[in-house]
């Protein structure tokens, strides 16, 4: 009498709820990285605006002594850095860096579209954002950017004063008597 039917009968099961189980493991692996976003292949990866209390160099930004939101009417081009005890200050023999970053996150907005602006200096430094049409100027808070070098804000149009047309955008740090300036090479647009 020969068993080898029933063996290799049984070895085909085997084998067959061996890669059940596999497949079973590797689906259950995908859906659970999948929803801890570790791997994006069935969605995509939601972009995140850094806030006004978020650094994308792993640094607090240190707020201004005005609160948020509020507005000028002229560029303090003579702002202090605050204390360098705690703003992250490199000190009276830093070189400020001109401004750079994204000075806004659109370029095409309307009056009350969220708007994130970065400025991205030496540390320490004070900086504004300001926007310009018409010989009238309406400025961000002047923040301290913290110890990376950025200051960061999240915005809208309406709440600084801004009216629809087109504004041009000037970025400006002070650090120690010294000031920097750069402007945004493309203005903004601004719709109702």
């Amino acid at each position: 009498m020969t068993v080898y039917p029933k063996n290799r009968k049984k070895s085909g099961l085997n084998k067959k709820a061996l890669l059940a189980i596999c497949v079973v493991l590797v689906v259950g692996a995908l859906v659970v990285l999948e929803a801890s976003n570790i791997t994006h292949l069935f969605h995509h990866q939601a972009i995140v605006h850094p806030t006004a209390s978020q650094s994308t160099k792993g640094e607090q930004a240190i707020p201004s002594n005005a609160p948020p939101g509020t507005s000028t009417t002229a560029t303090n081009n003579s702002a202090q850095a605050g204390d360098d005890k705690n703003n992250g200050s490199t000190g009276s023999s830093a070189t400020l860096l001109v401004p750079s970053g994204n000075f806004v996150s659109a370029h095409h907005i309307t009056l009350a579209a969220p708007i994130s602006s970065v400025c991205n200096t030496t540390p320490g430094a004070a900086c504004t954002i300001s926007f310009i049409k018409a010989g009238v100027t309406k400025s961000l808070t002047i923040e301290t950017t913290d110890r990376g070098g950025s200051a960061y804000w999240n915005w809208k149009a309406q709440d600084i004063g801004l009216t629809s047309g087109t504004w041009s955008i000037t970025a400006v740090a002070t650090l120690n008597g010294q000031t920097k300036s750069a402007s945004d090479a493309q203005d903004m647009e601004v719709s109702p």
